[in-house]
């Protein structure tokens, strides 16, 4: 079953679904009965705006079927919560796992949507008593959530930022487990973890709240890490080759650029075929 996901002037994705995994992804569908490389990832993954993203340059490179099970918003949590996406992950020749951000995980604080994992479902009981001023029924994102917890109280809002960080190492360290080990991690984003600002809650085109500290953790679990960063451009030159509607600027600038995605689909096919 298909879906289309398009605005006027903008890309139609051919939304697909895999098996019974709850999931919607970018299309075309591939076949998993056949020899195949899993890519998992949240939005450059998925390549919004992006008529070929990194995947399907990598397919044409390699010269062999992957299947692009990222996702617009996921985190680790939309696999870790569907067995049926990690027995897809688990059966692919070889993994990759573009790392995305912390502030999408379900933790102790609040819980997120299992599939869109941008939707702030609740506050727990804890994060209501220590915000007790805030009306939690205004928020529906997860950076709106985040935004106003932070404004709100910035000394508050470590214990938050603690969390996240410490959630996303276990979870990526679990996930890694799950893939024996043999994932290759990516990291695209327009500076290396160790450029990112401490707070940054504005919108981003790299993995939020993720530190090189936190890349380090998980490393040892990984085959390989690769990471690409967003070259040099002239002044808007970072929506060159994107395809959107006229109502989209605003998004599409806060998308990683198609060079971006070239320098990824090379990196990895290197990688890849080096195996």
């Amino acid at each position: 079953m298909t879906y289309a996901l398009r605005s006027e002037g903008g890309l139609d994705y051919e939304i697909c679904k895999y098996g019974t995994a709850r999931g919607q992804f970018r299309g075309p569908e591939r076949m998993t009965d056949m020899p195949y490389v899993a890519v998992l990832g949240g939005n450059a993954a998925f390549g919004r705006f992006i008529a070929e993203p990194f995947p399907t340059l990598l397919e044409r490179d390699l010269g062999q079927s992957v299947v692009n099970l990222g996702a617009l918003n996921a985190s680790v949590d939309m696999y870790l919560n569907d067995p049926d996406l990690m027995k897809i992950a688990r059966g692919a020749e070889q993994v990759v796992v573009q790392i995305t951000g912390a502030h999408n995980l379900s933790n102790r604080f609040y819980k997120v949507h299992p599939r869109r994992n941008d939707r702030f479902i609740r506050a727990s009981a804890l994060l209501r008593s220590i915000y007790a001023e805030l009306d939690f029924t205004e928020f529906h994102f997860t950076r709106h959530l985040l935004s106003g917890l932070y404004r709100t109280s910035p000394k508050r809002f470590g214990m938050i930022l603690d969390e996240l960080r410490d959630a996303w190492v276990k979870r990526m360290e679990l996930l890694m487990s799950q893939l024996d080990g043999q994932a290759v991690l990516l990291w695209m984003a327009d500076n290396g973890p160790e450029d990112r600002p401490n707070m940054e809650l504005e919108e981003s085109c790299g993995p939020l709240f993720v530190t090189r500290a936190m890349v380090e953790a998980v490393r040892p679990q990984a085959r390989r890490y690769l990471e690409v960063l967003t070259p040099d451009m002239p002044r808007g030159g970072r929506t060159i080759g994107m395809i959107f509607g006229e109502t989209e600027t605003g998004a599409a600038n806060r998308m990683l650029p198609v060079a971006t995605h070239a320098q990824a689909a090379k990196g990895l096919a290197a990688v890849l075929s080096a195996s």
